[in-house]
C-alpha cells in the first residue's frame, strides 16, 4: 500500500463506470453482433491521421481540470464525464491535426478504449479483468457541444452493439488455443503494419477521498500509458477527488511540442462547459451523469 486514504475504514469503494458481462450463453449470442462491429474497426485510418514508427523516446505532458464543473452541461446535455474526457481529447487531436496541416476527417483516428470486464461486487478485487471497444475519434466537428453529442452517440452504438461482450468472448476463445499456435498468430500479425488504432484511451476512476502519503497530501495523480506498434500517444485519465488529469504520452521525434496539446486538451475540456450555443442543445437525452 502506496497512499492512505483518509476516509472512513467501512467506507465503500466507489463502482466502476461501466463493465463488460462474463461470458455466459446470452453473452455468446450478444457477442455474435459485436464481432461483426468490431470488425469494422478493421478499416485502417486515413493517411491524414497521426500513425507511423515510434523512435524509443518518450515525452510526457499533463493538464488537470475539475469534475464538479461539470454538473451542468452533463445535466443538460444528459451526458457523462468520460463523453467530456473523450470529446476534449478529440478537440486536442483536432488541432494538433490542424496545426500540422492536416485534415481532420471523419476516418482520421480511431482510439483503444480499455473497459472492465468484471462481474458485479468484484471492483475492490486485485488483478486486471479488462476488454475493449474500439472508436473513431469526432475530430471533424469543429463545436465543442457537437463533439461531445457525438461521442455520447458513438460509444452509445457501441455498447448496443455488444462490442465489450465481443472482447470477453474473444479474449477467452484465444486462451484456449494451444500455446504455439497462438503464439505464431501473434508473430505473423505483428509483422504487418498497425493501420487501425490511432491512440489509447483509459479513463480511470480514482479514490474519490484525500489521499496520504508519509502523513502528507497527495496533491497530483499523474498517469503514464505505454505506447507502441506505430501508436504515438497514449491518453492515461484517472480521478482523484474532484480532479481528472489527463496524462499524455508520446513518441518524442513525432510529438515535441506534447505539452501543446495538453493544453489543447483542457481548452477543449473548458469549451464544452461554456461554449455560447449549448443553451440552444436538447435537453437531457435519458442518460445519467
Amino acid at each position: 500500500m502506496v497512499f492512505d486514504s483518509e476516509a472512513e475504514a467501512d467506507e465503500p469503494p466507489p463502482a466502476p463506470p461501466g463493465t463488460a458481462p462474463g461470458v455466459t450463453g446470452r453473452s455468446i449470442l450478444a457477442a455474435a453482433r459485436g464481432v461483426l462491429a468490431l470488425g469494422t474497426a478493421l478499416v485502417p485510418v486515413t493517411r491524414e491521421g497521426l500513425l507511423g514508427p515510434l523512435d524509443g523516446t518518450r515525452r510526457y505532458a499533463w493538464a488537470e481540470v475539475g469534475i464538479a464543473e461539470t454538473a451542468a452541461a452533463r445535466h443538460e446535455l444528459g451526458v457523462t464525464v468520460n463523453d467530456l474526457v473523450l470529446a476534449a481529447i478529440s478537440g486536442g487531436l483536432r488541432e494538433l491535426l490542424l496545426e500540422r496541416g492536416r485534415q481532420p476527417d471523419a476516418h482520421a483516428l480511431r482510439t483503444l478504449l480499455p473497459v472492465s470486464s468484471r462481474a458485479p461486487g468484484t471492483a475492490g478485487l486485485p488483478g486486471n479483468e479488462v476488454t475493449l471497444m474500439l472508436s473513431m475519434l469526432p475530430v471533424e466537428h469543429d463545436d465543442p457541444v457537437e463533439r461531445v453529442l457525438e461521442v455520447h452517440e458513438r460509444v452509445a452504438a457501441l455498447r448496443r452493439a455488444h462490442e465489450p461482450e465481443a472482447g470477453v468472448v474473444l479474449q477467452t476463445l484465444a486462451g484456449l488455443l494451444p500455446f504455439p499456435v497462438l503464439d505464431r498468430g501473434l508473430r505473423w500479425g505483428l509483422r504487418l503494419p498497425q493501420q487501425q488504432i490511432s491512440t489509447v484511451t483509459t479513463n480511470v476512476p480514482g479514490p474519490r477521498t484525500p489521499l496520504t502519503c508519509l502523513g502528507r497530501p497527495v496533491r497530483h495523480l499523474l498517469p503514464v500509458v505505454p505506447i507502441a506498434d506505430r501508436v504515438r500517444l497514449g491518453f492515461a485519465v484517472p480521478s482523484h477527488g474532484d480532479r481528472l488529469a489527463f496524462g499524455i504520452t508520446a513518441d518524442g521525434t513525432s510529438t515535441p511540442d506534447v505539452d501543446v496539446l495538453a493544453a489543447r486538451v483542457a481548452e477543449a475540456w473548458r469549451s464544452a462547459l461554456t461554449s455560447p450555443e449549448q443553451s440552444l442543445r436538447p435537453g437531457p437525452r435519458g442518460v445519467s451523469p
